[in-house]
This record gives structure tokens, C-alpha cells and sequence, in this order.
């Protein structure tokens, strides 16, 4: 998402954008050992998502779930959704 867009959502959604480009940065760094980062999967959905919604997540940012949890939370269901395809794995070492 590019930073022009990020100035005409509401405040709480351009909070919850911040708040996703650090997890992004952190889950694609060299620091998280992955063979595969989840970032190019994910992050175009997670977009497509907020742009469409925009308004809602606003208002449930204003009733008071912070942005971090609510950035975690949508990774978190979408990474499930997309582990019970079957075409994703996670394996621990």
C-alpha cells in the first residue's frame, strides 16, 4: 500500500497499516528462520482486506481493541486460512 493511499484512511486504519508494516519487517527479516517468508503470501490479501473495510475496522479500533492486536489477529486468521488448504505446511525444528 503505498503512502498516498494510507492519507485518506482514518486515523485508527493508517495506525493499524504502521502497525503491520513493522510486524512485516520483523517476519521477513533474517532474524526469523523461515525457508519460505509469509510476507509475499499474506500481505497482499491482508491490503486487499483493509481497503475494503476500512470504515469497520475503524470502528473497531475506536471501541477500543489496539492496532497491534487486531494487526496480529488478521494474521493470524489468515494464515490459518490459508494452512487448511493443505498447500502450506509449518515444520519446527
Amino acid at each position: 500500500m503505498n503512502r498516498l493511499q494510507l492519507l485518506f484512511y482514518p486515523k485508527e486504519v493508517q495506525h493499524l497499516i504502521l502497525e503491520l508494516d513493522l510486524l512485516w519487517k520483523k517476519y521477513d527479516s533474517d532474524e526469523f528462520i523461515s525457508t519460505t517468508s509469509c510476507v509475499p503470501i499474506l500481505k497482499p490479501q491482508i491490503d486487499l482486506a483493509i481497503k475494503k473495510n476500512k470504515s469497520d475496522i475503524a470502528n473497531v479500533l475506536r471501541n477500543g481493541t489496539k492496532p497491534s492486536i487486531m494487526a496480529l489477529t488478521m494474521i493470524a486468521n489468515l494464515a490459518g486460512d490459508w494452512l487448511e488448504t493443505g498447500k502450506y505446511h509449518i515444520y519446527f525444528r
